[in-house]
């Protein structure tokens, strides 16, 4: 299958499956039934990732569970086409790769490639600061990914250690394309699209000045996120770090930030490079053969010694005793999550409960804060339900601005008279009157998911 046929795949016939290696003789309509669950990998707001094995070929891969009722709840039936069509459309050495989609009633499957070594956020916890030869090697492989997947028209929009993945040889292997946008017109799902890309998207320690300002963001918005983190491959923090996220957005917004002495010089000057304000004057972002190309990048002085045409044959030296210590990080965060089967169950029973209840009970109501935007609290009304969900009305409106979905999955973050609802990477910030108040709402909101989520 060549390339332009995988870009008219379309989303809706996921049931064919997809191996872009297989001969023709071995494509066959594949099933859940192909593949044998090993264990357990992470979980977000709708979809699960376990680790599996092809029967056939008993080869590993890392299988994306999708449940379409959560998935119509959060609202993010664009988000996962859109990482399906990056999936179908890229071929590189250090991007992720999609090797097969199927469903089946319930749920969207996608099997991927499986990174064995975990994430790059994983490697900075055991290490904190990368040692010198380690920042030079991922960078220059960042760098090489970015220039592949901009010259394809895709911007990733939330770059960040999380989202970048380590194969058995600690190689990068970039991931996470929910939040990606295709900016040039590209035949996507049998379509000609031309997405611009002005929502907020991103991390906050990674966000750059533009996508903050509401202006369109795109592949020099990925250059920012490599500038901050490459900052905290030297560092261990990000370059723009403050205990209120309004402080953040305000040194994003002017540039500001400082380089520690320990820094090397040219590594400075790179930084500098990246975190420039003007998305058009970072290093990077420029036409071919200016001096802002990715050519320029890539010969920069920071890179002298590195052949970024051997990266992937060179040895990614990571020091034994980290290995270890990273080893032992992700045993212990392969705890015994529900599996698919018990959540899927839990969904069907609280299905079959609001249809037998049309009118939820009211746990809680009250009038807090919440942080629906990037700076500032404001009023509302928030009713808590027996679905549970948490229902936020704007003062004197009757109609509601948001609902949030509770389930066991759910993450409460108390910190004084603030708390946030953390469900998948989706956060909602609300602040009481009074701390006394925060406690009693947090309460109200664990007793309601310990009632009301079936286990």
């Amino acid at each position: 299958m060549n390339s332009k046929e995988e870009d008219k795949i379309p989303i809706e016939n996921k049931e064919k499956a997809v191996d872009f290696n297989a001969n023709k003789e071995e494509k066959k309509k594949m099933s859940r039934e192909d593949f044998e669950k090993i264990r357990f990998l992470g979980a977000g707001s709708y979809a699960n990732v376990f680790l599996v094995k092809h029967k056939q070929t008993e080869k590993l891969y890392a299988m994306k569970v999708i449940l379409k009722s959560r998935m119509h709840k959060e609202k993010k039936e664009e988000e996962v086409k859109t990482e399906r069509d990056v999936l179908a459309c890229t071929r590189h050495p250090n991007i992720i790769r999609l090797s097969y989609t199927f469903r089946d009633k319930k749920r969207l499957y996608f099997v991927i490639e499986y990174a064995s070594n975990g994430s790059l956020a994983d490697l900075l916890e055991v290490y904190t600061k990368f040692p010198l030869p380690l920042i030079k090697h991922y960078t220059a492989e960042l760098i090489t990914t970015l220039e592949y997947l901009h010259s394809k028209g895709i911007a990733h929009r939330d770059l960040k250690p999380a989202n970048i993945m380590l194969d058995e040889h600690f190689h990068i292997k970039l991931g996470d394309f929910g939040t990606a946008k295709f900016m040039t017109d590209k035949i996507i799902s049998g379509q000609v699209v031309n997405h611009k890309g002005y929502a907020f998207v991103g991390s906050p320690e990674y966000v750059s000045p533009e996508i903050l300002a509401n202006e369109e963001s795109g592949p020099a918005s990925d250059l920012w996120a490599l500038g901050c983190i490459v900052y905290q491959f030297f560092t261990g923090i990000t370059p723009f770090t403050d205990k209120a996220e309004y402080l953040i957005f305000q040194a994003i917004l002017k540039g500001e930030f400082k380089i520690p002495k320990e820094v090397p010089e040219s590594a400075a000057k790179l930084i500098k490079q990246l975190l420039v304000v003007d998305p058009s004057q970072r290093l990077g972002s420029g036409l071919k053969d200016s001096p802002l190309s990715y050519e320029a990048l890539k010969r920069h002085e920071f890179f002298e010694g590195v052949n970024f045409e051997e990266l992937g044959k060179q040895e990614v030296k990571i020091d034994k005793d980290k290995i270890i210590k990273l080893q032992e990080k992700k045993k212990v965060e392969m705890d015994d999550e529900e599996s698919f089967e018990e959540s899927t169950k839990a969904e069907s029973i609280k299905a079959e409960s609001t249809k037998a209840d049309t009118e939820p009970k009211i746990l809680k109501e009250g009038i807090i804060s919440q942080k629906p935007g990037l700076f500032f609290y404001n009023k509302r009304k928030v009713v808590l339900t027996s679905k549970p969900e948490l229902i936020c009305y704007e003062l004197d409106k009757k109609v509601n601005k948001e609902k949030i979905i509770l389930s066991r999955t759910v993450n409460i973050i108390v910190s004084k008279k603030k708390f946030q609802v953390k469900i998948g990477k989706t956060t909602y910030k609300f602040e009481g009157a009074t701390q006394s108040e925060t406690e009693e709402w947090v309460k109200s909101i664990k007793e309601a998911i310990d009632t009301y989520c079936p286990k």
